[in-house]
């Protein structure tokens, strides 16, 4: 990593920058996967909530574990489920990354 001073400092504390511009397209992959997967498992919960509203069900409504094993139990559920999850861990690496190297 290569580290560089912040635009308009003063020699203050250097930040550190991915060093490739790969690192930052594979890092926007892991985001943009794990958003897709994120957005999906929020429009089940939402279906369902909207669902338990409208037939006045409150106990058909689902939290994260329900939709999950929503997924689990739909024809391809396992297929399903597994793309969900490497989509949930890609935001969690994007997340790692947006971490490590958001410049402040």
């Amino acid at each position: 990593m290569r580290l560089r001073s912040a635009p308009g400092s003063r020699g203050g504390r250097a930040q550190e920058v991915p060093r490739r511009a790969d690192e930052r397209i594979r890092f926007t992959g892991f985001g943009v996967f794990g958003y897709v997967a994120r957005g999906v498992v929020f429009v089940l919960i939402g279906y369902s909530l909207i669902k338990a509203a409208v037939d006045f069900n409150p106990d058909a409504a689902v939290t994260l574990d329900g939709a999950l094993s929503k997924f689990a139990h739909a024809d391809y559920g396992p297929l399903l489920l597994g793309v969900v999850s490497a989509g949930l861990i890609g935001f969690g690496l994007y997340a790692l990354a947006d971490a490590r190297y958001r410049k402040v």
